[in-house]
């Protein structure tokens, strides 16, 4: 039997939900951050955003962003974007 792997997160891990999970549709695309790794391939995920019927999952993430994930519905997130960092020209960063 040819099982497929999933990968496994750390509290502190970003991540972002890939598909609805327990009919959540908020969790899709949006990133957030590993709160608790709850057994059974479920973690407790505080979303960067409020989410419908958000929750603490039982670890203190303030309520209307947490929710309950299991694995396979969430992926590695890399905030790849340069908002907020100053640009500097190539001289400036050559010491």
């Amino acid at each position: 039997m040819n099982e497929k792997k999933h990968p496994v997160f750390r509290v502190g891990d970003r991540v972002i939900g890939t598909d609805a999970f327990d009919d959540n549709e908020d969790i899709v695309g949006l990133p957030g951050t590993v709160r608790h790794a709850n057994g059974d391939d479920m973690y407790a995920v505080e979303y960067d955003e409020e989410i419908a019927n958000g929750h603490d999952c039982g670890v203190g993430i303030p309520i209307g962003y947490g929710w309950n994930t299991h694995v396979s519905y969430l992926a590695p997130y890399e905030d790849n974007s340069t908002e907020g960092i100053p640009s500097m020209a190539y001289d400036e960063v050559m010491i």
